[in-house]
């Protein structure tokens, strides 16, 4: 609850708190008008088809079966080289799946070589078969994905009064250790950019404004472009972000901006920028010391990598890799992170990254299966 009356908040209040709520909502819109038709489906992917025979061509119709049987099949000329019965292709597509190939003889002597349908080398997975195919997710689902983390993040808030010195005390710990590690660098970038009043006005707009539109774009584009991503895609997101509010609760921690006698300086309260905490109506709506890990380095690194895995085109991949190190020079310069917070927030990325892959039994990048390539494959 809000220590401030409903007449003393800015109008823009509300829009600013339910920013979360409303890109999240319009995420689950997207997802619920996309078409649910496998037949209207683009996600970009090549596939090759289900199955494909290649046969020799036929002898001619004889009259009498005794001439059938004593002309020879006429091979035609294969398209591609196969290789021996029973052996598997030495090169693998673009989404490393492999092909079986066997041969047979027909009945009238020709030889059928046939390549079964593609089958994708996993591991077990621990979720069943319909929650990991590729099919468009449920709104409901996502909704309340988004309702459950929006609960917990208010619970952990109201806890936060009552373990702020815990949180001084483990900021100083940290603080002690960076200096070991890194002397002051920390501080050097802080005062550089709050020394430049562009810079610091710069650094306060990407900080405010870009962290969560950037990421609910990315999950959409990946819904409307990649679509066979998605779920893996979104679960590491959540995971990310579950893990990161369990670091919150257990690990609470001043950001270097609320430090006494650190010699940090608070761009955002110095130069002000719309809808952060510069506003104390805004801060008072806001979990001041959720700053290990750091979700702003958790949520960059996932785009980025999402980004540069996924994307084709070169200048999306060079904007995949350059965005999370802006991100991290952005959340030190402000004050708002130490370098420590950026490690942690990689290392939950990480661990999310590894659950999914035991949820999926595959990698994150590696194209949802449909239900018939889940299915046991036997060579014809």
């Amino acid at each position: 609850m809000l220590s401030a009356s409903a007449t003393d908040e800015p109008p823009y209040f509300w829009t600013t708190k339910l920013t979360a709520d409303l890109l999240g909502l319009l995420c689950v819109w997207v997802c619920s008008r996309a078409r649910r038709s496998p037949a209207n489906r683009n996600d970009g992917l090549w596939r090759p088809p289900a199955q494909t025979a290649i046969r020799t061509r036929r002898p001619r119709l004889a009259l009498t079966r005794s001439r059938i049987e004593e002309q020879p099949a006429v091979p035609v000329r294969r398209r591609r080289r196969q290789p021996p019965a029973g052996k598997q292709l030495a090169n693998k597509d673009r989404e490393g799946d492999t092909y079986v190939v066997s041969s047979s003889v027909n009945s009238v002597g020709g030889t059928v070589t046939t390549v079964a349908t593609r089958g994708v080398r996993r591991r077990r997975a621990l979720l069943p078969v319909t929650l990991r195919t590729h099919r468009s997710p449920r709104w409901w689902v996502e909704i309340s994905i988004i309702v459950v983390l929006n609960v917990v993040y208010e619970r952990l808030r109201n806890l936060v009064p009552a373990r702020q010195d815990e949180a001084y005390n483990r900021g100083h710990q940290v603080l002690d250790l960076t200096q070991q590690l890194t002397g002051d660098l920390e501080l050097s970038v802080n005062r550089f950019v709050a020394g430049q009043s562009i810079l610091a006005h710069g650094f306060n707009a990407y900080y405010t404004y870009l962290h969560l539109p950037v990421t609910a774009l990315t999950l959409i584009w990946i819904f409307r472009v990649h679509k066979r991503y998605y779920r893996a895609a979104r679960t590491v997101l959540v995971g990310t972000t579950v893990l990161g509010l369990v670091g919150f609760y257990l690990l609470p921690m001043a950001p270097p901006r609320l430090l006494p006698g650190a010699g940090f300086t608070d761009t955002l309260v110095t130069y002000g920028a719309w809808g952060s905490w510069s506003d104390p109506t805004v801060a008072s709506s806001t979990n001041q010391f959720a700053a290990m890990p750091s979700l702003h380095c958790a949520w960059a690194l996932w785009v980025g990598l999402c980004v540069f895995s996924i994307a084709r085109r070169p200048w999306l991949r060079v904007l995949g890799i350059v965005y999370p190190m802006m991100t991290f020079v952005v959340v030190v310069g402000t004050a708002n992170h130490f370098i420590l917070d950026g490690v942690a927030g990689a290392a939950v990325l990480a661990a999310a990254f590894a659950v999914q892959r035991l949820l999926f039994g595959q990698g994150a990048f590696h194209p949802a299966p449909t239900r018939d390539e889940l299915r046991p494959q036997t060579a014809n």
